[in-house]
């Protein structure tokens, strides 16, 4: 028979093996149990429109003065029940715009295109992933007559840090005090209105409710705007 002392010794070092299977097991489990950065851990929010303000779509080719000065892509897409051959023409700077705005906000794009139409578009315009969330025509507020408001509740959206650019009235008629109204865009090669949204999207980051700064900043920006 074992006696007291070597038994003393043996429940000694089963307890040192149990203690260190313990904390080698919390330092594997650890790193699985922080959840990883998020691109909605950012403190603000962007929610940019689609056609007319990041792209324009059309049937049309490109005129010959543009080609080669803005960015052109065929594709092919459902368009009401049909598929058809569209060209996508991107709006100047986007991609410099995108990567400034990404450093600070999370970027989610909102528009009242049907799903099967703006999903590859967002997808053709945004390879490096910068974009969070897509929402479509159902997460719209319907008027009839093909007429449809971007709704920031709908969406789930702080109020005090989330701001809406749009080209359209329409689109911005329910939260004004969040909302950047720039020019429609139609293809013109010279626009930079893109550039303006960025400036003031990083001069109002810091404020805890962008409402009132934002009001203030989209006044002296000098964005152009359909009458």
């Amino acid at each position: 028979m074992l006696d007291d002392r070597t038994t003393h010794f043996s429940y000694i070092a089963m307890s040192f093996v149990a203690g260190a299977a313990f904390v080698y097991f919390l330092k594997v489990i650890e790193p699985l149990r922080k959840p990883p950065l998020r691109i909605s851990d950012k403190s603000k929010t962007v929610v940019l429109d689609l056609d007319e303000t990041l792209i324009h779509s059309s049937t049309s080719a490109p005129i010959f003065g543009w080609f080669g000065r803005v960015k052109c892509v065929q594709k092919t897409l459902i368009f009401g029940n049909q598929f058809v051959r569209m060209f996508i023409y991107v709006r100047p700077n986007l991609e410099s715009f995108l990567d400034r705005v990404a450093l600070k906000y999370n970027i989610i794009v909102i528009t009242a295109a049907e799903k099967q139409y703006a999903e590859p578009i967002i997808d053709m315009i945004d390879q490096k992933k910068r974009i969070s969330q897509k929402f479509y025509r159902s997460s719209c507020r319907a008027l009839g007559n093909n007429v449809y408001l971007k709704d920031l509740s709908l969406i789930g959206a702080n109020l005090k840090s989330t701001v809406l650019v749009d080209n359209c009235e329409t689109g911005v008629r329910l939260n004004p005090a969040n909302s950047i109204r720039i020019k429609s865009w139609t293809g013109s090669p010279w626009d930079s209105e893109l550039n303006k949204v960025a400036s003031i999207l990083e001069q109002i980051e810091s404020f805890e409710d962008i409402r009132e700064p934002l009001v203030s900043f989209v006044q002296n920006a000098g964005l152009g705007k359909d009458e």
